[in-house]
């Protein structure tokens, strides 16, 4: 299968903003009538991130904290052992329910990263749907290193252009060569878009069941 490759440099703390890439000697991949115009990648803020749980104990959960430890110490002033131990557990629970949620908002992760590619269809047919990989390579082996594989339903109509747009948690790559790395005038790796699988909106397929 022809391919669509493009060298790009892979920033090691992985803090990059989106860059297209796009390649001279690029080739089509997929279907003649598709033509992956460009594409890239970003790391984002999780959507949503800012308005989740930081770990910060909320307002109302730590006035119930304050006001059990008062009573346990209220009881403990009384004399009322009974009294004291059954604050105490009631301050327990909400010292407990603070930590858990600190602990899970630790275990969030902040970031994550967008991969996009922009299609234009040249053909006579409607397009429904869009199976592509993202694969990276290493320049000296040609070996594979990543391959994010994604899925966008996303209508392109005859003679227009579509940006396919996925978030995902992973890093395009996690894997850095020590050869790539001592190299600082070049990119550690290829990037590769393929069109795996592309159906459409008549109900037709490519490749088509006879020619897998």
């Amino acid at each position: 299968m022809k391919v669509l490759t493009a060298l790009f440099l892979f920033y090691a703390g992985l803090s990059a903003v989106a860059r297209a890439q796009q390649s001279p000697a690029a080739a089509a991949a997929g279907p003649p009538e598709l033509t992956v115009v460009k594409w890239s990648w970003a790391r984002e803020l999780v959507p949503g991130w800012d308005s989740r749980p930081t770990g910060a104990e909320p307002y109302d959960a730590m006035r119930a904290r304050v006001s059990a430890e008062q009573r346990v110490q209220r009881e403990r002033n009384a004399g009322s052992k009974g009294g004291a131990s059954r604050a105490e557990d009631e301050a327990r629970v909400y010292e407990k329910a603070n930590a858990e949620n600190k602990a899970k908002a630790s275990e969030r992760p902040r970031f994550g990263y967008r991969y996009k590619i922009a299609v234009k269809n040249d053909g006579r047919k409607a397009v429904k749907s869009i199976d592509w990989d993202y694969v990276f390579l290493d320049p000296d082996t040609q070996a594979e290193v990543e391959r994010h594989q994604f899925t966008s339903d996303e209508k392109i109509a005859p003679g227009k252009q579509k940006e396919l747009s996925v978030f995902k948690l992973g890093p395009p790559t996690r894997t850095v060569s020590a050869r790539a790395e001592d190299r600082k005038d070049a990119p550690p790796f290829l990037e590769r878009i393929v069109l795996v699988r592309v159906l459409y909106s008549d109900g037709s397929a490519w490749p088509s069941r006879q020619g897998q």
